[in-house]
């Protein structure tokens, strides 16, 4: 159960970064 929260937290922060440098991108 721990795992998985971890694999769904590290998943999602790989997400934000990826939305992050996109926004970063079109500024």
């Amino acid at each position: 159960m721990e795992i998985s929260k971890i694999k769904t937290g590290f998943k999602f922060s790989e997400e934000s970064k990826k939305k992050m440098s996109e926004s970063h991108k079109r500024l």
